[in-house]
């Protein structure tokens, strides 16, 4: 997601059923839906931040 993927592309890819599945996870996790939490970082930076270190 980080990398700009779309929820339906990142849930089969890391071993979910359903995108429903991924986002409800996601949403207990971090307590925001996967799109807010995007917006989120994005806001901050963060999605840059990541895609030059840690998602390398």
């Amino acid at each position: 997601m980080a990398r700009g993927e779309r929820v339906t592309s990142v849930a089969p890819n890391v071993g979910y059923e359903s995108p429903g599945a991924f986002a409800a996870l996601f949403r207990k996790i971090t307590g925001h839906s996967p799109a807010a939490y995007i917006k989120f970082c994005s806001e901050r930076n963060i999605l840059r931040i990541c895609e030059q270190s840690i998602c390398q």
